[in-house]
């Protein structure tokens, strides 16, 4: 199994720019020949981890056909940034960390939260897992705001002595939104950013490639950015290596990249939830 990126902890800085220069620990495990096909459901993709162990996320299959994991327990990745062009399988990137989390977690265990413009996307998965899901709220919303603030009072309780059982994951399908709240709300969204994953309070925030700009403050925040389809040529080469800048949404519908340490990373997400 590979697991996600583990931040490099010789930088000076205490909160790092996120560059995802990581390292990663990885382990062999024997794999059927079925395993190094390209999965097409999650159920295939859950089969490749018989045995997972609690706080655990599968987010795809590389290319060589492991399964890549997300530890929550882990707090080194830091927090999470989906970025690719839009309607490029983005949202179906996080509901697949929601769906796995949810079938390897009691919902004592984890819970998410989700901020969206479009809350009928997830109706169905919070139908599957009603008690895994705090809140589904509106972009821009008055409950949107109070959440953010929500999970940054139970942030700062956990460092001042509060247990830390139950893991969150704040899902920000559309980080974009951001921009339109409040000078306050937004100081306290970049303080979850860098302190929420030491206290298994997660965001991971999806945005659209040409947002990026427009928003770097706020990515600049993520020390783990995996990315996928981007057809323009000059945010390709801000984002992936040359090799990856044809990954559009066209050839590789379903083609993610991380950045491990020196090397990058491919992974695939099956075409549905079932």
């Amino acid at each position: 199994m590979m697991q996600l990126p583990i931040v490099d902890s010789r930088k000076k800085s205490i909160f790092p720019l996120a560059r995802p220069n990581a390292k990663f620990n990885q382990q062999t495990v024997e794999l059927d020949r079925t395993h190094n096909q390209e999965i097409r459901s999650f159920s295939e993709l859950f089969q490749l981890v018989p045995g997972a162990p609690k706080h655990t996320a599968i987010l795809g299959q590389t290319t060589d056909g492991l399964p890549l994991l997300f530890n929550l327990t882990d707090p080194r990745p830091g927090s999470l940034l989906v970025t690719a062009d839009r309607f490029s399988n983005k949202t179906t990137l996080l509901k697949i960390i929601a769906t796995s989390l949810a079938r390897l977690n009691r919902a004592e265990e984890v819970r998410f939260a989700v901020i969206t413009a479009k809350s009928e996307e997830w109706a169905d998965l919070e139908s599957r897992f009603p008690a895994h899901f705090m809140n589904i709220v509106r972009s821009n919303s008055v409950e949107a705001e109070d959440l953010i603030y929500h999970l940054c009072d139970l942030v700062e309780a956990r460092q001042n002595g509060m247990r830390a059982g139950t893991a969150y994951v704040l899902l920000f399908d559309g980080m974009e939104a951001l921009a339109n709240m409040d000078i306050d709300l937004k100081a306290n969204f970049e303080w979850l950013v860098r302190c929420g994953a030491s206290q298994r309070i997660w965001p991971v925030a999806a945005i659209d490639s040409n947002k990026i700009l427009a928003n770097n403050r706020y990515v600049e925040l993520f020390r783990t950015r995996i990315v996928g389809s981007v057809n323009d040529p000059q945010l390709a080469a801000r984002l992936l290596p040359p090799r990856f800048h044809n990954n559009s949404i066209e050839e590789n519908p379903r083609t993610f990249t991380v950045r491990i340490h020196q090397h990058w990373l491919q992974f695939f997400i099956p075409e549905n939830l079932v």
